[in-house]
This record gives structure tokens, sequence and C-alpha cells, in this order.
């Protein structure tokens, strides 16, 4: 008699954007359930991306670390902390979400605050965007 494995259970496919992300990445996700709950806002659900957010930030933290004590290897101790604070700051990171399209993946609570604004949540951030009174003046 076989023992069930973890891998037994089917795991959910992703959708186009999510397979998209996947291309763009070149990285077949073997969990597709965590890439969803990964790119999910506690707003949004209880099944949210806060504790693997606190893990993914230090596997990204050593690993850019690796790299860089390899890389650099004749700078001391205090510059390489400096270089790799940079890459791993929230502005770098907010860069590099953006050119990978992340936002438009995020699942967010948005919640209509009157005919001409959104407002949105996103992390510890709100945001509100002023749609019509763009579109009116020509600015969007």
């Amino acid at each position: 008699m076989s023992r069930p494995t973890a891998l037994s259970t089917p795991q959910p496919s992703l959708g186009g954007p999510l397979l998209a992300l996947q291309q763009r990445l070149a990285h077949e996700f073997s969990q597709p359930k965590l890439l969803q709950q990964a790119l999910t806002h506690r707003s949004f659900s209880v099944d949210h991306n806060e504790r693997l957010e606190f893990l993914g930030d230090s596997v990204l933290n050593l690993a850019v670390a690796g790299l860089l004590y390899e890389r650099l290897a004749e700078l001391p101790e205090g510059d390489l902390s400096r270089v790799r604070a940079n890459l791993v700051k929230q502005e770098t990171l907010h860069q590099l979400a953006l050119s990978l399209g992340l936002p438009l993946l995020s699942r967010v609570i948005s919640e209509v605050m009157g005919p001409n604004v959104v407002l949105v949540s996103s992390g510890d951030e709100t945001a509100f965007a002023v749609r019509d009174a763009l579109t009116e003046s020509g600015m969007a």
C-alpha cells in the first residue's frame, strides 16, 4: 500500500495573468496556491501574504548578502551592508515589482469614496486616486 505524498493533492491551476508572471520570471511555481497567497493583501482575505512576506524578506536579504559577499570580495563589511540595504530597500523593490507587473496582480480591497476618489489599500500605505478630475483636465 502506497502512502500519499504532499504532491498527491492537486494544486489549483494558475490563471492567465499568473501564467504570464511565471513566463516573465522564467520560473514555474510548484505550488500555485502559495503564489496566489503571496499576492493577497490582508484587506482582501484572511489567507494573506504577511507571514510569507516576513519569510521572503529574510530569504531576499540572505540571497543578496551571499551574492555580494562572493562578487564584491574586496569590500569591507560596512560597505557590503550599505550596498545590500540599497538593493533591498522599499523603493528599489517597488520599482522591480512595477517592472514585473505585480501591482496589477495584487489582490487588495478597493473602496469607492465618492464619485471621483477611490481608496486603495496597499501594504501599510493608503493612496487616493482622483479619477474623473484628471480625465476632465486632460491629465489622464
